[in-house]
Parts: C-alpha cells; structure tokens; sequence
C-alpha cells in the first residue's frame, strides 16, 4: 500500500472519530439539557415554567435547545459582541432568554401538536431573564459533572 493509500484510509476514520465526537457532544448536551429544565421547572413551576409531559418533554426541549445554541446562539452572540463586552458578560443572560423565548415559540408552533407536548416559560421578559438565568447556572453545572465522568 503507498503513502497516498494510507493517509486516505486514514482519513476515513479521522472523520468517523470526528463524527462520534461530534455526536456524543449534542447527546451530552441533550441530556444536560433536560436535567437543566427539570431543575428549573422545579423552581419555577409556580411562576408558570411548563412542561408537560415531564420525561418526554425534557428530552424534545432539551433537544430543541441544542439545535437552536448550535445554530442560532452563534450568530446571536457575534451580532451582540460589543454588548457582552461592555457588561462584562452579563448580556449573555439576555441571549439565553432569546433562546428560551425562540424555543418556546418555535417548539410549540411546530411541534406541540404532533409529539403532544408543551413548553412554557411564563409571562413577560422578567419570566425569560430568571429562567435563562437559572437555566444557564443548572446546564454548566450537569455539563460538568457528565463530562467529568
């Protein structure tokens, strides 16, 4: 086999590795996700956070979260740069409760019907900020205790 094949070959499961890498990344975050939302509807459940059914729910959402940091949390904090510079990072909070409000929005619009289950944060932006503020404290803390062990 010539020097050519071999680094061919070896790049079929460079990206294979890659792509489980990859994959077990959004799964950790799936599931610290959810362990996050059951923490904060605990909390919250009094103020309005909704989820229901709980199990099931958890799990849609905490992936519906994911798919919208990978995708939109991105664009969101480059076009907010200037802001989370200036306040030290606290606008971070601020993105976060976009990201809860564009979940709950596009989670029930698209979904609620069809997997018969519902996400709701509460009632005005106060309702985001705490949750998104707890939401971000509770997923740092089960992404570091998952990805430790």
């Amino acid at each position: 086999m010539t020097h050519f094949a071999k680094l061919v070959s070896n790049c079929g499961s460079f990206s294979s590795i890659i792509m489980r890498h990859i994959l077990q990344h959004f799964i950790l975050s799936i599931i610290a996700n959810a362990l996050a939302l059951f923490l904060v509807q605990y909390l919250l459940q009094s103020r309005g956070f909704m989820i229901s059914p709980p199990v099931l729910g958890f799990i849609f959402v905490g992936m519906s979260i994911a798919i919208l940091n990978t995708i939109v949390r991105p664009v969101l904090r480059l076009m907010t740069f200037p802001l989370v510079i200036l306040t030290m990072g606290l606008f971070l909070i601020v993105i976060n409760a976009i990201i809860l409000y564009l979940t709950e929005y596009f989670f029930n619009e698209l979904f609620a019907s069809t997997l018969s289950v519902t996400f709701h944060v509460g009632n005005g932006a106060l309702a985001y900020l705490i949750a998104a503020f707890l939401f971000s404290v509770f997923n740092s803390i089960t992404h570091w205790l998952l990805a430790k062990h």
